[in-house]
């Protein structure tokens, strides 16, 4: 079953086809529709991902973005427990070693070029966050040498809303460099990437 939300951003992507063929005049020359396949790393928060672009020099084009976080733990991971904070740190009494957030994002959008072959790109998308402790077990009874993970599910986030803006730069050999930086989760972001089609 698709979340409310959801829905919402397959609507998005609906209207970003049709403002894709109906937008600015139409034109008999060469097809200028590019497809660009990129990676995505943004930092600090970790995550990688991929892009695709569908870039127009005559009209309005779209993209989409996926990107997940890579840090532990992973979410198979042995060493990950179904217990609550209260229960490790005042039943048990483990001590706290760090806590780490994982994400997971999806965002859509247009690009619009804005002189010869550099595009300006902005999009909308949500994120979702998931808070991982890491507990020390004195007695090694849990976990890998009594180190183990919980999720803090009172810290977790699903469905943030979030804004990304950047450039996009296409080379003459295909290869395209870009960056900008979205507010959820807040940070920078790098994408390097190929042309697939388009001349």
């Amino acid at each position: 079953m698709i979340p409310p939300i959801g829905m919402w951003y397959i609507r998005i992507i609906i209207l970003l086809i049709i403002i894709q063929l109906f937008y600015v005049r139409e034109s008999r020359a060469e097809d200028e529709q590019r497809w660009i396949l990129s990676g995505y790393g943004s930092i600090p928060t970790q995550m990688i991902g991929i892009s695709v672009y569908g870039i127009n020099t005559l009209k309005i084009g779209y993209y989409g973005t996926l990107a997940i976080t890579v840090n532990q733990p992973y979410y198979d991971d042995p060493n990950l427990y179904n217990m609550s904070i209260n229960k490790a740190e005042n039943i048990f009494g483990d001590t706290l070693l760090e806590s780490n957030d994982k994400w997971q994002s999806f965002f859509v959008g247009i690009t619009q070029k804005i002189y010869k072959l550099n595009f300006i790109y902005g999009g909308i998308g949500f994120s979702n966050k998931d808070v991982f402790r890491k507990y020390d077990d004195e007695y090694e009874i849990l976990g890998n040498q009594g180190h183990y993970w919980i999720k803090d599910s009172d810290a977790s986030i699903r469905y943030a809303p979030g804004i990304q803006l950047g450039l996009l730069h296409i080379m003459p050999t295909g290869w395209c460099i870009g960056g900008g930086f979205q507010t959820t989760p807040q940070g920078v972001h790098i994408i390097v990437g190929k042309k697939m089609t388009g001349p």
